[in-house]
């Protein structure tokens, strides 16, 4: 029948020119598969490579939040004393500074209690040194 289209080696409607598509014009599977390959393991590495200034602030957060723990654990720290509250709390103002830049909403809700509980701390510190001062 006379139309346009022929009909591929399947039946599919086809038109006749895509039949005769010389092998060079189509692009090898492997040649397809390396480069999907090489373009994401190149953003993997660019990200992981990537340590701005906001990562090094956030990661000096968490270190000092972890070492505050760690010392409270060793019993080398008091929960009550101020050292404990004040560091807790530029801890996790040092993480929020960082999440500024890249933002995470459980990374901000957890670390913007951490610093209102430590600043609770302290100032409950505060106000209990204030009352043992005015007694004595």
């Amino acid at each position: 029948m006379g139309n346009a289209r022929g009909v591929g080696p399947k039946g599919r409607g086809q038109d006749a020119r895509a039949n005769h598509m010389d092998v060079r014009e189509q692009p090898s599977r492997e040649k397809a598969r390396e480069s999907r390959f090489r373009n994401r393991s190149y953003g993997a590495r660019r990200n992981c490579m990537n340590f701005s200034w906001h990562d090094a602030v956030g990661a000096a957060g968490v270190s000092m939040v972890l070492l505050t723990y760690l010392l409270l654990q060793m019993e080398k720290l008091k929960a009550q004393s101020p050292a404990y509250s004040l560091s807790n709390a530029l801890g996790a103002l040092l993480v929020l500074v960082s999440l500024s830049h890249e933002f995470n909403l459980s990374a901000f809700v957890i670390e913007s209690v951490w610093l209102l509980v430590s600043l609770y701390g302290f100032v409950r510190f505060l106000i209990r040194e204030r009352s043992r001062g005015h007694t004595a």
